[in-house]
């Protein structure tokens, strides 16, 4: 149970990340500086999006790993893994083609693309997770140990 909470927690925090920095930065910068139809066609929006999701993918496989009692990496991987497998499962449950974009093989390659940084970030997240909370454990028995004495 603990593992899934880590794993959902991470999820909370990959989500809120890439939405706060695809809508909260990028979209006002794209819709005040780029034309329309530049931004569209542009491989500027692409590149938006791929560094949304690895800086997305890092905190919330952080996140991840923190929580988790055993195995972080994993945990931190299992986010990345999860925000994929949602994506179709949520288009299938509207009822819609859940592999709708993916008949284009520029849009199949961004989705390839954007896979593969997203788990290399949460693995690369979690391990950083995982370093914090030894360090934290440090820090709290030090802390005891000074305050009995």
């Amino acid at each position: 149970m603990r593992s899934l909470k880590a794993v959902g927690f991470g999820l909370a925090i990959a989500l809120i990340v890439e939405l706060l920095l695809v809508f909260g930065i990028a979209a006002p910068i794209f819709t005040a500086f780029v034309p329309e139809s530049l931004a569209r066609t542009s491989a500027l929006a692409d590149g938006v999006v791929v560094v949304a999701a690895a800086v997305g993918m890092y905190w919330g496989g952080m996140a991840a790993g923190y929580k988790a009692v055993h195995r972080p990496r994993l945990h931190g991987v299992a986010v990345a893994v999860l925000l994929f497998v949602v994506s179709p499962a949520l288009n299938l449950a509207a009822a819609h083609d859940p592999f709708v974009q993916l008949r284009d093989s520029g849009f199949l390659l961004l989705c390839g693309v954007l896979f593969a940084i997203s788990v290399a970030a949460s693995f690369v997240g979690a391990g950083r997770g995982w370093q914090l909370q030894i360090y934290n454990r440090k820090v709290k028995r030090t802390e005891r140990r000074l305050g009995k004495r």
